[in-house]
């Protein structure tokens, strides 16, 4: 609940109520990649660089173990403003076929500033 709030709170630019509300989350298992990745996005998004690529790193590290979606990734770099390594893992994500792929077009985190034309090309796939 509260890391979807942090997200709502991050997707409309009111950063410090979703860095408030990163701290209000209660998971049993700190090592989930889902809530890992949504806490880097915000982190990112705040301005957080480098708790974000930390968060990034620790994902990276763990996808060796275990499945962590290329999406993840995706969006991470995006936070963080690379949008070429973002596409990169985009690119990964369609070879895979991974389902998060068809929120592509309405998904805001795929294209924080709404100005990155080059995911586009994968409106049509």
């Amino acid at each position: 609940m509260h890391s979807q709030l942090a997200l709502a709170f991050s997707l409309n630019g009111m950063h410090d109520q979703a860095l408030e509300e990163c701290l209000k989350i209660d998971y049993p298992d700190q090592d989930l990649p889902i809530l890992n990745w949504v806490i880097g996005y915000i982190m990112g998004a705040a301005g957080e660089k480098e708790k974000a690529r930390e968060i990034l790193n620790y994902l990276i590290r763990i996808s060796d173990k275990e499945f962590v979606r290329p999406t993840s990734f995706t969006i991470l770099y995006m936070a963080l403003g690379e949008t070429d390594k973002a596409l990169d893992w985009l690119e990964k994500a369609y070879e895979q076929r991974e389902g998060w792929l068809v929120t592509l077009k309405v998904e805001p985190m795929y294209d924080p500033r709404g100005q990155n034309h080059a995911s586009r090309r994968y409106w049509k796939r």
